[in-house]
């Protein structure tokens, strides 16, 4: 997806999102029904606490957290350029 794209996920929808680019990229995200927006939260507050995290490390607090909450991260979907950075 360029900048300025779009996606809208539904409930049970597979997905998986990576920056594939050398530049920053911003996401915006929202999540009816409340709640989900606290595991983004969680996962921002414990990357900021940590000090240069590599991708893989990233990814780890990404399925610790998901775990906890019990989200599912099914590894198979995600493409195999993109398993790195889900800790894999």
């Amino acid at each position: 997806m360029g900048s300025g794209g779009f996606a809208a996920l539904t409930r049970d929808h597979l997905h998986a999102f990576w920056n594939d680019g050398d530049e920053e990229a911003v996401v915006l995200m929202a999540a009816t029904k409340g709640g989900f927006e606290e595991f983004f939260d969680d996962v921002a507050k414990e990357v900021a606490s940590a000090d240069d995290l590599s991708p893989a490390q990233i990814g780890e607090i990404i399925g610790q957290l998901a775990a906890a909450r019990g989200i599912t991260i099914r590894m198979e979907a995600v493409p195999a350029e993109a398993q790195s950075l889900y800790g894999q």
